[in-house]
């Protein structure tokens, strides 16, 4: 195990050659296209998450209003648009289905993993470039988000290539504070304000070393004026199109999610233990148990050796102004969910490469043996990982949804979804509308009652066979909801959860 002062060497001092920078970008891409694209449309698109974003592309690209997110016709402004457009494109090019929606965050991942090479690069050189490159690529943690519709991955990858800009600035290039500013805003037209969590590491990195004209250097009008450019105008069009969407925007998407429970997501207060820990921790996967054992080696778990190592060290205080202030940030906030940190894994992933690459010049036969066969694991559970769902969460998969409603809904006019108010990912798939239903009063447009719903779809004179789908346990409500109105069941298929019926109206 390297000692403290091999940590602690020189660090952000001069810029690699250009070869060993084009040798780490390249096997940052290559290792994250391969561990990302495997397996990438094992299953089908899930609900809700999956599901909603998909639906929202989809709605985009048929209505041709892509400033203006919308789910089930009704306006969606949780998020930027700009996941949606990825998506979308995605689609366009190469069809319906899980596999492109997902294909754009294959392309994220990569890009990710060669950033958080290149951040390793400036930090520490060419082999632990290659290290951190390859690391991210096959670690556990990245390679599930990816395999998700989510704007998680997006973010990350901007996040990553923001932190890359800030360590080429402290290295002499001031140019590079303007891609740092772009980068944070095309971050923050992917996902607002959690984009700002490398400022937030920048700025906690040069005030703890005393750096104030660096920082003012990097914080000028016109880098700023850059990122307002790039970030700010989408809002502005929304905010004068919707003037009533700031007030959205403040108490929901901003205080509902930091301050109230809003959203029910893991509010408990021991919820960043049990969410983030785990996501953190082992992550890596197998590459995870070069952590502790490090730590305990360095002393970084004792106060007064973490503070010598911070002060002897650029590097240490770098990643720990990226990791402890962004997981502050995450942990106070009232909604928590498992992929809100990722932009923080790279940092964990650059401690595990610096190791590794210390390592590995004066290591043994056995142990870079035990080093390979880490890395080769890991990167196998990565992607064994994006299978996992089908194991544990099979009755989300809309897509095996639609393969029973698809031989049905080739002779059908509409979908009617009776009593099932979500179910997003079948209106991704479906060729035909999709109509939902519902007996609560409560519940308001497009979800509609479901007797006023059929009534309207039998005068309807392009409407004469409907699909309509339940859940298994409502099999009974749904034939006597028929019977009840005269309608004639032609076909109908079950699975284990779903029971789906082709009707003459």
């Amino acid at each position: 195990m390297p000692g403290l002062q091999d940590v602690c060497r020189a660090v952000m001092i001069r810029a690699p050659r250009g070869t060993d920078c084009a040798t780490v970008l390249a096997v940052g891409l290559v290792a994250g296209f391969l561990t990302g694209i495997l397996f990438q449309g094992s299953r089908g698109i899930y609900d809700t998450t999956e599901g909603r974003y998909c639906l929202v592309s989809r709605e985009m690209q048929e209505s041709g209003r892509w400033l203006e997110p919308t789910l089930l016709g009704l306006p969606h402004w949780t998020k930027p648009p700009l996941t949606y457009w990825t998506i979308a494109a995605s689609v366009r090019l190469f069809g319906r289905n899980a596999w492109a929606a997902r294909l754009p965050n294959v392309i994220f991942l990569a890009v990710s993993a060669a950033a958080a090479g290149a951040i390793a690069l400036r930090l520490w050189g060419r082999a632990a470039g290659i290290w951190a490159a390859l690391i991210y690529a096959g670690s556990v943690y990245p390679v599930a988000v990816a395999n998700t519709v989510n704007t998680d991955t997006l973010l990350t990858m901007w996040e990553l290539l923001a932190l890359w800009s800030f360590v080429a600035f402290l290295a002499g290039c001031r140019k590079c504070r303007y891609s740092f500013w772009a980068a944070l805003g095309m971050g923050f037209l992917t996902k607002g304000p959690p984009a700002l969590v490398p400022l937030l590491a920048a700025g906690t990195f040069l005030i703890a070393r005393r750096r104030g004209r660096a920082l003012r250097d990097l914080v000028t009008a016109g880098a700023v004026a850059l990122f307002a450019v790039i970030s700010l105008w989408w809002y502005a069009w929304a905010l004068w199109r919707h003037p009533g969407l700031l007030e959205y925007f403040v108490k929901h998407e901003i205080l509902g999610r930091l301050a109230e429970n809003e959203f029910h997501r893991n509010p408990e207060w021991y919820a960043p233990l049990v969410v983030y820990g785990p996501c953190l921790l082992l992550g890596a996967g197998f590459w995870s148990g070069w952590l502790v054992p490090a730590a305990r080696r360095w002393g970084w778990l004792r106060p007064r050796k973490l503070k010598d190592v911070l002060r002897r060290s650029d590097a240490a205080l770098f990643l720990l102004s990226w990791f402890l202030p962004g997981l502050l940030v995450f942990s106070l906030s009232s909604s928590r969910m498992y992929d809100y940190v990722l932009p923080l894994f790279g940092a964990v992933a650059l401690v595990i490469a610096r190791i590794v690459s210390l390592q590995w010049p004066g290591a043994d036969h056995l142990l870079k043996r035990r080093i390979l066969l880490a890395g080769l694991a890991s990167a196998l559970l990565a992607v064994a990982a994006k299978t996992a769902p089908l194991l544990t969460e099979p009755y989300r998969d809309m897509g095996s949804l639609y393969a029973m409603v698809q031989p049905l809904e080739k002779q059908a006019d509409a979908i009617v979804l009776y009593r099932e108010r979500i179910c997003y990912g079948l209106g991704f798939y479906a060729r035909k509308p999709v109509f939902r239903c519902h007996h609560l009063p409560e519940d308001r447009p497009p979800i509609r009652d479901c007797g006023c719903l059929v009534d309207q779809l039998l005068v309807d004179p392009q409407v004469h066979r409907v699909v309509f789908v339940c859940t298994l346990d409502r099999r009974g409500e749904l034939q006597g909801f028929l019977a009840a109105r005269g309608i004639r069941i032609q076909q109908e298929d079950r699975t284990h959860r779903w029971y789906a019926v082709a009707a003459a109206l």
